[in-house]
């Protein structure tokens, strides 16, 4: 969540988005009651003057208020906002229950498995099979555009290649490695603000594996889980206060 005067502009920008004709204060304190915010009414009222005054909400003489083209591109950004600071709470939460080296020793026994799928599937994969890889890239980048999380297709890519790999002993140990579903988004986060691209590893892999390239697609492979390995040691340097939070 966000700060709490941030977390009540979000929520009623994002009531307004959702609403078909303008709101009251009064429809909006209930929408916001729903969503587990309780405010008095007066104090909605005042909130939706100072949107007014900014400019995010546009009021429609007594019948209420409606989201502006502005408003609409404020709720995008506390939305992008928003997200940052829940999988930074995961990630946070994640380094306190498991520890920093557990985090890692994630990501290095996933470049020793996937590696191998990786191989595998360049050897194995039919034109189906790369028309679904391509598919969940795709999917991937509409979820970039919309600033949503990526860290669903992102699983599905990996369990997709391990699944092509015809190897039931290395698709297991993905499924194993990737049974906690938070590390997901916690190292989505990671990479996010070390600034990295998301997405173009996964469309080298996808290259390599559709030019049944072994050698290319392992070691696109392997440059995929070593930059996100390199972005979470990035974030953890910059962040020592992290390190701290783990070892009370």
């Amino acid at each position: 969540m966000l700060s709490g005067p941030m977390e009540q502009e979000y929520l009623i920008l994002e009531i307004l988005s959702e609403a078909t004709t303008p709101l009251g204060a009064g429809a909006i304190r209930l929408a916001l009651e729903e969503r587990g915010m309780l405010l008095s009414e007066a104090t909605v009222g005042r909130l939706l003057r100072e949107l007014d005054h900014r400019g995010y909400t546009r009021k429609s003489g007594f019948q209420g208020r409606s989201l502006s083209p502005k408003g609409a591109e404020r709720l995008e950004s506390l939305r992008e906002e928003r997200g940052h600071a829940v999988s930074a709470n995961i990630l946070l939460e994640e380094l306190k229950s498991q520890g920093i080296e557990k985090i890692l020793d994630v990501l290095v026994a996933r470049r020793a498995i996937e590696r191998e799928t990786a191989r595998l599937a360049a050897r194995m994969a039919t034109p189906e099979e790369i028309d679904r890889l391509r598919d969940l890239l795709a999917k991937q980048e509409q979820a970039l555009q919309r600033k949503e999380s990526v860290a669903p297709f992102d699983a599905a890519f990996h369990r997709e290649i391990a699944r092509i790999s015809r190897n039931a002993i290395l698709a297991a140990a993905v499924d194993l490695i990737r049974q906690d579903v938070k590390l997901g988004p916690a190292f989505e986060y990671a990479r996010k603000k070390a600034a990295s691209t998301l997405g173009s590893d996964h469309k080298s892999i996808i290259d390599a594996i559709a030019d049944h390239d072994e050698d290319r697609a392992e070691k696109a492979m392997v440059m995929h889980v070593e930059n996100t390995l390199r972005d979470v040691q990035r974030y953890l340097d910059a962040n020592p206060g992290l390190r701290k939070e783990t070892r009370r």
